[in-house]
C-alpha cells in the first residue's frame, strides 16, 4: 500500500512539474503551488506582474488551455472601464477554460458597476470566449450572456440593464418573445378574417354593379344569376387570353344560358374589359 501512495504521488508531482515548466513558457511566474488529490492550485503573475489563479486536474487538464489562458490575462486585464484585482481560472477538459473575474473597480461613463455586480463575472472559453453573470438591480436579478465581442458591445449591455432592469429582462426572457409570437399569429389570423371578410364584400359589391347595370327598357335592376356571374368569372381566370366570344362559346357547350349583355357585364366589372 505505501508503495501505491508513493507511486502515485510521483505521478502527481511529475505532472505538476510539467504543468509548471509550460507555464513559465508562457511568462507566467509560479508563486505558489499546492495540491490535494489530482486537484492542483497555482498562484501566479503573468509577464506583466497581474495576479491570477489557475486549477487543473491533473489527469484531464491538456497544456493546450495555457496559451488560451494566456491571451484571456491580456483580454481581460486590457479593460479601460475595469481594474482587476484577481482572475480566478479553472482548466477543464478539451482545453475548455472557465473564467472568474474579481475586479476592484468598474465603471463607465459616470455608472458604477461594483455595487451591481454580486462578487465577480463569470466567462467560458468553449473556441470562444462567452459570459455568463447577473447584475443586482433595484432588487432584481438581471442576467447577463451572450458572446463576447469587445468591452465596448459588454458595457453597452451591463448599461441597458442598468438604466432599465426590468425592461431588459422582458426583452430577454423566451415567454415574452412567445407571447409575441402568439399575440402575432392572433393577429395574422383575424387579419386573414378581414380579408375573407373584405373579398365577400368585393363580390357583393361587383355583382351590385352588374345589376345596376342590367337593365330593361321596362326594368329597373336585375341581378345577374350567381351561377353565370361565378361560371363567367371561373372560365376567364382560366382562360386569360379569351375573349368574350370565347367565354360565350364555352357557355353555350356547357348548356348554360346566358345574355351577351350579362357577358359583357362580368367581364367589364370583374376584369375591366369592355367591348
Amino acid at each position: 500500500m505505501k508503495l501505491c501512495v508513493t507511486t502515485a504521488s510521483l505521478f502527481f508531482a511529475t505532472a505538476l512539474s510539467l504543468h509548471a515548466a509550460k507555464w513559465e513558457e508562457y511568462g507566467f511566474k509560479i508563486i505558489n503551488q499546492s495540491q490535494e488529490d489530482d486537484k492542483v492550485t497555482l498562484e501566479m503573475t503573468d509577464a506583466q506582474g497581474k495576479a491570477l489563479t489557475a486549477h487543473y486536474n491533473v489527469a484531464t487538464a491538456s497544456d493546450k488551455a495555457i496559451p488560451i489562458v494566456a491571451q484571456l490575462q491580456k483580454t481581460l486585464y486590457g479593460w479601460k472601464s475595469m481594474q482587476v484585482k484577481t482572475i480566478r481560472y479553472t482548466l477543464l477538459e478539451n482545453s475548455i477554460v472557465e473564467v472568474q473575474v474579481f475586479p476592484s473597480s468598474f465603471s463607465d461613463e459616470n455608472v458604477d458597476f461594483m455595487k451591481n455586480i454580486p462578487g465577480h463575472l463569470f466567462f467560458i472559453h468553449k473556441d470562444q470566449l462567452q459570459y455568463s453573470f447577473r447584475l443586482e438591480v433595484n432588487k432584481l436579478f438581471v442576467k447577463i450572456k451572450g458572446y463576447y465581442t469587445d468591452e465596448a458591445d459588454l458595457l453597452k449591455k451591463l448599461k441597458q440593464a442598468v438604466k432599465d432592469p426590468q425592461g431588459f429582462i422582458i426583452k430577454r426572457d423566451p415567454e415574452y418573445f412567445i407571447g409575441k409570437l402568439e399575440k402575432l399569429e392572433e393577429e395574422l389570423e383575424a387579419q386573414k378574417g378581414m380579408n375573407h371578410r373584405q373579398e365577400k364584400e368585393l363580390e357583393r359589391l361587383r355583382a351590385a354593379v352588374a345589376a345596376m347595370h342590367n337593365t330593361g327598357v321596362f326594368s329597373g335592376p336585375e341581378a345577374i344569376p350567381e351561377k353565370l356571374l361565378m361560371r363567367i368569372v371561373e372560365l376567364k381566370k382560366q382562360n386569360p387570353a379569351w375573349k368574350r366570344e370565347q367565354v360565350q362559346n364555352q357557355l353555350d357547350q356547357e348548356k348554360v344560358e346566358w345574355s351577351k349583355k350579362q357577358v359583357r357585364l362580368v367581364l367589364a366589372v370583374y376584369f375591366s374589359e369592355f367591348d
